[in-house]
């Protein structure tokens, strides 16, 4: 009587079919978390640009502008060549008060080679001009990258931007 079942090599190549599938679903699921840990920090920058404006747009004034100087409007500045960045109340008499400083998760960098400085002014809460952020993962150039713009007209956008590789 013949036993039936499957041959070793019909075994060898199930286990292989399923050994690629699974490393390139990992592959995948590596991608999707890199993207995500760069959209979440993008999603946090539009949160504090937005809260910023709206500072700027109720006129939150803080104590150190003098009752007689009035609210200029509100900085978010990137701090010179690293990934943190700061919210400034700006008052009438220039005197600068940091509201908060953030820094970037380690694995999220600007990809803007330069400094960035958006004043939501008051009592509008716009722009003296259009502007954008980039927001890249440090370790792969692969990675789909993210942007937030803001228009002078105080509009907020967050985009996709394909990553730098071929």
């Amino acid at each position: 009587e013949r036993i039936k079942g499957f041959t070793l090599i019909e075994l060898i190549i199930v286990v292989g079919i399923i050994s690629v599938l699974t490393q390139q679903g990992l592959v995948r699921y590596g991608n999707f978390i890199k993207k995500q840990v760069v959209r979440q920090e993008a999603e946090n920058f539009v949160s504090i640009l937005r809260k910023a404006q709206n500072d700027a747009i109720v006129g939150n004034k803080p104590s150190t502008c003098s009752s007689s100087k009035s609210l200029t409007g509100y900085r978010v500045n990137r701090i010179t060549n690293t990934n943190n960045y700061e919210v400034s109340a700006i008052c009438s008499d220039g005197v600068k008060t940091v509201q908060n400083s953030y820094t970037l998760d380690s694995r999220v960098v600007f990809s803007n080679a330069n400094n960035f400085s958006l004043t939501f002014l008051s009592p509008l809460g716009n722009l003296a001009s259009d502007s954008s952020v980039t927001f890249v993962y440090s370790e792969d150039s692969c990675v789909e990258n993210t942007r937030v713009s803001v228009t002078a007209a105080g509009g907020i956008e967050v985009s996709k931007v394909a990553g730098a590789c071929l």
